[in-house]
């Protein structure tokens, strides 16, 4: 998806009017029902203005021009994209280009840089295009030999360009200033065919671009599976196997028959949830299927991001946000793992993708993306108020779309030692099973190992309370640090908390 679209001499016209950023303001209201700052204003009118400027004078008022073009399945943006054909066989050719106002930088250090009226680290302009174009290589392959990224900072001198590059030697990307205009030029005649007459096939470019089914590559695949393959997954058992075995077996119906099909995982903390997510991920890029894994929770998809991909950056990509899917076509992807879906919102709204404007429910954007959704929750553990991932709600939602439905219910306990008896006690103090609180006793100890003790609830727990009096239980064999500070003790195993009484 575009901001706005049109070819680089339409454009051109607007903006030599004032027109052009105040259609890009009107178009990211009615996306995001955002205003638009002065800032913002000004790099519109500025940049893009500059840029168009040197694609007429190149001769390229032809090409297609995609301005604020969204990255498939992410809310990153890229400034403009060039869509046009090349000089010899007219392919198509895409040249991402990050459009920078900087006259001058404080200091660089590494991928970092720094400006002089902002302390905010900056990432360097060519590594941002180097990961531009990798992530839409890895999410549409069709484009892998036919995207070009170009920096142009046109306010800024030779010596600073220099010194930009020089701190990324081996970019495949290319960087040019203001006084390197006839570079620039000469550069996009090199890779766009600047023939008047191919203005139709730039347009189909374009289009193709648009309208591409993003799925993750093939080289993707196999880097997320040996990555996946790195780590100490699972074994899984009884219903988690079940759980398991039944989306392998909705991904073949939809492989052979098309069907459509949302497959319920129910269990609580310690049930496997996670566990079964990623054993269907590996198990699933190891078999080429277009598989992405989602959360509602920015901390637990970074940690996972964090371990998966260890440190090589590649794999994270397949791990991503609800929210990424509201621009989704319909059954784009073979497979969406939606992990901790007790976290699904009304409404899918993020900082940089479209706003929902038809008010389509979140759980139908992630239902209506994929030929398999799989929804692994626990109805107990929403946080927030606007948090509305309910068995219920999927199911009904599933059947409005015509979906199979298969339901699972995890019974197994991986957490507490694997304390029934602990989690079944919690459950009831915290007023989420039937029966009533019953006081810790020695026969609840039986299955875990688990011992009791009283301790005074931390004052910054229930700030102006003047009594406190809490419960907490742990392994015995390991047993709780300072209770007062509200942690276990470092490497310990186990769970705990506390409730006022």
């Amino acid at each position: 998806m575009a901001w706005v679209r049109g070819s680089a001499g339409e454009l051109h016209d607007k903006a030599r009017r004032g027109d052009l950023h105040r259609e890009i303001a009107r178009k990211r209201w009615e996306l995001l029902r955002e205003p638009s700052t002065g800032p913002e204003f000004v790099a519109w009118k500025n940049s893009l203005e500059a840029l168009l400027s040197d694609l007429v004078a190149a001769g390229l008022a032809h090409v297609d021009v995609l301005v604020e073009y969204k990255l498939p399945l992410t809310s990153k943006r890229v400034d403009a994209v060039l869509c046009g054909t090349s000089p010899d066989i007219r392919d198509p050719v895409y040249v991402l280009v990050e459009l920078k106002q900087w006259s001058d930088i404080l200091r660089a250090e590494g991928d970092r840089v720094y400006l002089f009226r902002s302390s905010e680290a900056r990432l360097h302009p060519l590594k941002q295009l180097d990961q531009y174009r990798e992530y839409l290589v890895d999410q549409v392959s069709m484009v892998a030999d036919h995207v070009h990224g170009f920096a142009y900072l046109h306010n800024a001198s030779r010596a600073l360009g220099d010194r930009l590059r020089s701190l990324h030697p081996g970019s495949p990307s290319q960087l040019f200033t203001q006084s390197e205009q006839g570079a620039l030029r000469r550069a996009l005649r090199g890779l766009i065919d600047p023939d008047p007459s191919s203005r139709t096939d730039a347009a189909e470019a374009a289009d193709d671009l648009l309208n591409v089914k993003a799925v993750p590559a093939p080289t993707l695949l196999r880097s997320v599976s040996k990555d996946l393959r790195r780590r100490d997954l699972f074994v899984l058992l009884d219903e988690q196997r079940v759980a398991y075995d039944l989306v392998m077996r909705a991904v073949e119906r939809a492989r052979t028959a098309r069907q459509q099909t949302v497959v319920i995982i129910v269990g609580g903390p310690g049930s496997g949830k996670s566990a079964i997510a990623l054993s269907l991920l590996s198990e699933l890029t190891k078999t080429g299927h277009g598989a992405y894994h989602a959360t509602g929770s920015k901390s637990f998809t970074n940690t996972l991001r964090r371990y998966i991909s260890a440190g090589t950056g590649r794999s994270e990509k397949v791990f991503k946000f609800f929210f990424d899917f509201s621009d989704a076509r319909p059954k784009q992807l073979d497979v969406l793992i939606c992990d901790e879906a007790h976290r699904i919102r009304r409404e899918s709204t993020n900082n940089g993708g479209s706003r929902n404007s038809r008010r389509r429910l979140q759980v139908e954007e992630l239902i209506d993306a994929a030929l398999v959704t799989v929804f692994l929750l626990d109805e107990h553990q929403a946080v927030r108020p606007n948090e509305q991932g309910k068995v219920s709600r999927i199911e009904h939602a599933a059947r409005a779309a015509d979906c199979r439905v298969e339901k699972v219910h995890l019974e197994g306990q991986f957490r507490y030692g694997g304390s029934r008896a602990y989690d079944t006690w919690v459950l009831r103090l915290l007023g989420l099973a039937a029966a009533r609180p019953a006081r810790w006793s020695a026969s609840h100890s039986v299955d875990g190992g688990f011992w009791s003790a009283q301790r005074a609830v931390p004052r910054r727990w229930k700030p102006g309370s003047r009594s406190r009096r809490g419960f907490a239980a742990a392994p015995t064999d390991s047993p709780l640090g300072s209770v007062g500070r509200g942690t276990p003790r470092p490497g310990s195993r186990g769970a705990w908390f506390s409730r006022r009484t």
